[in-house]
């Protein structure tokens, strides 16, 4: 690999500044282990654009700061949407439609508890009439 023709081709550059993309930055990162001149470089571009940002910063005036954070806070203030609740609206536990699906349920369960008993019923009743029956045959056939 060409040490210095990576150097000059302005990837170090992108990454401290923050405008390369995460494959730039990890290829970066890897080739920083391996090789100390790129090690070098990179710690030379970096403490070169700090020296550039302090050489060149300018301060804002001193009112500044404080119009912009009144400034949010107002927009925060104005932004925010209250819900008016009424005390006296009632909440509704079960719209119609379920209403209604537990109704028709409890008349399904209701009938088949009470088929289920009339038909135990009636067998009991066809067992005793016809035990009469059975303990006829059962005399004439000696």
């Amino acid at each position: 690999m060409d040490i210095e023709s990576y150097i000059s081709s302005g990837i170090i550059e992108k990454c401290v500044c923050g405008l390369a993309s995460s494959d730039e930055v990890k290829e970066l990162g890897s080739l920083r282990k391996l090789y100390p001149e790129i090690e070098s470089a990179v710690v030379q571009t970096e403490s070169d654009f700090e020296k550039h940002l302090k050489l060149y910063s300018i301060t804002p005036p001193p009112g500044v700061k404080d119009r912009l954070l009144k400034i949010i806070s107002d927009k925060q203030i104005s932004e925010c949407h209250f819900i008016k609740i009424q005390a006296s609206t009632s909440i509704q536990f079960f719209n119609p439609t379920r209403r209604w699906t537990l109704i028709i349920l409890m008349i399904l369960v209701i009938s088949v508890v009470l088929n289920l008993f009339f038909f135990n019923k009636l067998l009991d009743i066809d067992k005793h009439q016809s035990e009469p029956v059975k303990q006829e045959n059962i005399k004439e056939i000696p």
